[in-house]
């Protein structure tokens, strides 16, 4: 069960940084996101299977990267 909530937890917080369409909001958006994946990847440490969700992960942040660097260009 908390395995599947803190898969919610920052596939949640993800969405709403991707779906912000205001830059004031984005960078703590983006920043909540970003804590809510590390978090995620420190629990599935050691675990196996999983391959999946770490790569999800990995792509998260990667597209978070993107908008943290795109809403400080504007």
């Amino acid at each position: 069960m908390a395995t599947e909530s803190a898969h919610q937890r920052w596939a949640e917080l993800y969405r709403l940084a991707v779906l912000e369409t205001n830059l004031g909001k984005l960078n703590a958006l983006v920043g909540e996101a970003r804590s809510a994946i590390n978090e995620r990847m420190i629990e599935l440490k050691g675990c196996s299977g999983d391959e999946q969700e770490r790569q999800a992960l990995a792509d998260a942040l990667k597209m978070l990267q993107l908008l943290a660097r795109e809403a400080q260009n504007h």
